[in-house]
């Protein structure tokens, strides 16, 4: 409406899904995604025009939606991070009685979520901000299982058997397990990306088969490094380890059956 379209052009069924007593409605059609630096650009530029005229305004919109989101929510991910791996922590910490074990396990599944989040930024993929943050606390809970399945394996096998030995066992018994259960996880998430009409549902799912993958990768290979590297430093750090010293043949047939 304007010069182009008089306001007594258009019928009164039309002119009241623009005013009402108190507002006025103004639609703005543009041709950016939904999502991205540029956008979030244009949402500041009209929020701050629109204030140097009115002193009351809203604006409604996916795109102006996600720009709420991302500046309230955008100051709080740090926090939640930490939060979330203070709690697993926690839990680790208190579980194996270990200051090391939580460390590594944590450390572990972190990796595997950088890795995970970094892909999409070494192949100049654009990741949205709400798959991120879904994804970063998603994957840490869904995956340190596999680490501490191993981990609680390998500790109560190194009571009796060497380092070495005990991580052997460990991963023959139970590589299997954790196979089983990454490959639903995985096989879940990448189902839900290939079916999903929503690109952040697809997105989600995406990181989520991916991610799943990592950790399974991260936890069968590079675990089990570090807790042989580390064998040591998790024996003195541990309360009540009663790690194997020698080759005692009673204790080995013990551990072995």
């Amino acid at each position: 409406m304007g010069a182009e379209i008089p306001p007594e052009y258009p019928t009164q069924e039309v002119i009241e899904q623009f005013y009402s007593e108190n507002y006025a409605r103004i639609i703005l059609y543009t041709s950016m995604p939904d999502e991205s630096e540029q956008t979030f650009d244009t949402v500041q530029s009209i929020l701050d025009n629109a204030g140097s005229y009115y002193d009351t305004y809203y604006l409604t919109g996916q795109s102006a939606t996600l720009f709420d989101m991302k500046s309230v929510v955008e100051k709080d991910t740090s926090v939640v991070n930490l939060v979330a791996i203070i709690g697993i922590f926690i839990v680790i910490l208190l579980t194996f009685r270990s200051l090391t074990v939580p460390i590594l396990l944590v450390f572990t599944i972190e990796t595997a979520i950088w890795i995970n989040l970094s892909i999409a930024y070494f192949s100049d993929n654009a990741l949205s901000f709400i798959g991120y943050l879904i994804i970063s606390t998603v994957q840490l809970g869904a995956t340190v299982d596999y680490a501490i399945l191993l981990t609680n394996h390998y500790l109560t096998d190194r009571k009796c058997l060497p380092k070495n030995e005990a991580i052997q066992k460990v991963l023959s018994e139970n590589l299997s397990a954790i196979l089983v259960s990454a490959s639903i996880l995985s096989a879940g998430g990448f189902t839900l990306a290939a079916t999903s009409g929503n690109p952040i549902v697809s997105e989600l799912g995406l990181l989520l088969g991916r991610g799943t993958l990592l950790s399974f990768v991260m936890v069968v290979c590079v675990l089990p490094a570090l807790l042989i590297i580390f064998d040591k430093v998790i024996e003195k750090t541990t309360l009540k380890h009663g790690f194997h010293k020698h080759n005692k043949r009673n204790l080995k047939k013990e551990c072995l059956k």
